[in-house]
């Protein structure tokens, strides 16, 4: 089996050599990876094309950069034309929209941290819906909360684990209907919906 591994140069380069891709269409949290680079420093280089000084992974980390104020930054330089760089540009953002986690695991990694979660890009509420997320409820103490289900109480509630995009597409596609979840299913579900 061959590899296709372009060669690379990696130095330490003035911030100002740099720009964003202009064809970038990831929309990153500038603010949280500001924060990792002041927790955890800059741990991977960004990724330039040579011949236009744009860079293809991590316009957000340059711009987390130039926030902080800082002037120098790690770059590993590519030499491919634009074609090849707008491919690089799209994998690097896609690749990462399609992963998942192990909820179970990402939770005791979180746990493991003892709530020095600075720099991680979670926060504590962020690990209490993750474990909420994965822990039965006690059906007796959630029956004393809301009574025992009649026949006649409309909608039924579904509960179920889904990965972080498909989470993410869910608020989106009920924020199109003023949040009204019942709405929201009716809609993909293709059947008229009449509030009971």
């Amino acid at each position: 089996m061959t590899t296709n591994i372009l060669p690379t140069t990696t130095k330490t380069v003035d911030i100002t050599t740099l720009s964003p891709h202009p064809d970038n269409a990831r929309q990153g949290n500038t603010d949280l990876i500001a924060q990792s680079l002041e927790h955890n420093g800059q741990y991977r280089p960004l990724v330039v094309q040579t011949s236009t000084g744009h860079v293809l992974a991590g316009n957000h980390t340059l711009a987390a950069a130039h926030q902080l104020g800082w002037t120098q930054v790690a770059a590993t330089f590519i030499d491919v034309d634009d074609t090849a760089a707008k491919k690089i540009l799209l994998a690097d953002n896609r690749t990462s929209d399609t992963a998942t986690y192990d909820d179970q695991l990402l939770a005791e990694l979180l746990a493991s941290l003892n709530d020095d979660l600075i720099g991680t890009g979670y926060d504590p509420g962020d690990l209490d819906a993750l474990t909420d997320s994965f822990t039965p409820p006690d059906l007796d103490d959630l029956a004393d909360k809301v009574g025992q289900p009649k026949h006649d109480d409309g909608w039924p509630s579904i509960n179920m684990r889904v990965p972080h995009t498909v989470k993410a597409a869910w608020i989106s596609h009920c924020d199109t209907h003023n949040n009204d979840e019942a709405a929201a299913m009716a809609n993909l579900l293709g059947v008229e919906y009449t509030e009971e």
